[in-house]
Parts: C-alpha cells; sequence; structure tokens
C-alpha cells in the first residue's frame, strides 16, 4: 500500500481515536473534576490502544506477527508523545487558563477551553505516533525479520 495512502488511512482512524480521546477528556475533567494531565492521559492512552487495534489490521504491512510484543514496544514509545502533549495541557492549565479565563468572563467552561486547547495541539500529535507505528511496526520489525 502506498505510503500516502497509508497515512490518509491512519489519519482517519487517528481521528475517531482523537474523538474518543477529548470525549473521555472532557468527561474526566468535566464529571470527574480530573485535572488535565490525568484527563489527557487516561483519555490518550485509551485512544491509543484503539487506534494500533485499527491500525494492526487495517494499514500496517506486518504479517500480523508478535501482536502483543509491538503492541507493549508501541504503547511504550507512544507514552513519551502522551507525556509531552499532558505536560503541554499541565503548563497551560496552571499559566496561561487563569489568564484566559479573565479575558472570556466565564463565557466558557475551564474543561471546554482545555478540550478546545487539547483538539488544536492534536496534530503534532498524530504526526509524531504516524512516525512511530510506521518505525516500529514496519521498518523496525520488517528488518529484524528479513535478518
Amino acid at each position: 500500500m502506498n505510503h500516502k495512502i497509508k497515512f490518509l488511512k491512519y489519519s482517519i482512524i487517528s481521528g475517531c481515536g482523537l474523538l474518543l480521546s477529548v470525549i473521555i477528556f472532557f468527561t474526566c475533567q468535566n464529571i470527574f473534576e480530573l485535572k488535565a494531565f490525568s484527563s489527557n492521559i487516561i483519555g490518550d492512552f485509551i485512544a491509543l490502544i484503539f487506534v494500533y487495534i485499527f491500525s494492526w489490521y487495517y494499514i500496517f504491512d506486518h504479517q500480523r506477527i508478535n501482536f502483543k510484543r509491538k503492541l507493549i514496544i508501541q504503547t511504550l514509545a507512544k507514552i513519551l508523545v502522551i507525556n509531552i502533549i499532558s505536560f503541554i495541557l499541565l503548563f497551560l492549565e496552571a499559566n496561561i487558563l487563569p489568564n484566559l479565563e479573565l479575558i472570556l468572563s466565564g463565557l466558557i467552561a475551564r474543561d471546554l477551553i482545555l478540550t478546545i486547547i487539547k483538539l488544536i495541539i492534536s496534530p503534532f500529535s498524530l504526526l509524531a505516533n504516524y512516525t512511530i507505528t510506521y518505525g516500529i511496526i514496519e521498518k523496525y520489525f520488517s528488518y529484524r525479520k528479513g535478518n
């Protein structure tokens, strides 16, 4: 399958994962009153598993071998991306959100502002996750299988 088509399919699956992540993120903040960092970790981890499973079956060439091992390695690699996004949200929640709330004068709820910010920074996560997934599943494991 063409690399551009793979990226397009990955983008669609990741879009669904992003929707799932955002719903969980908003729910964790709004109902459970968790901080942005924790809400993002929970939402992104669940979305990560969702995207991995669908990518495994519908996008990447891997001869359907080593599912568990690849899932563990990929999850460990993507935890870095999830943590970076979570720390960005933590920083924004602590330093920028109070000023935004003053400017907006309560027109938009705090959890909705953070959800919108999460949506804005998510494309960077998509690119990083695709690169990691492509590198691990297709390049690393294909190379090791060939040797």
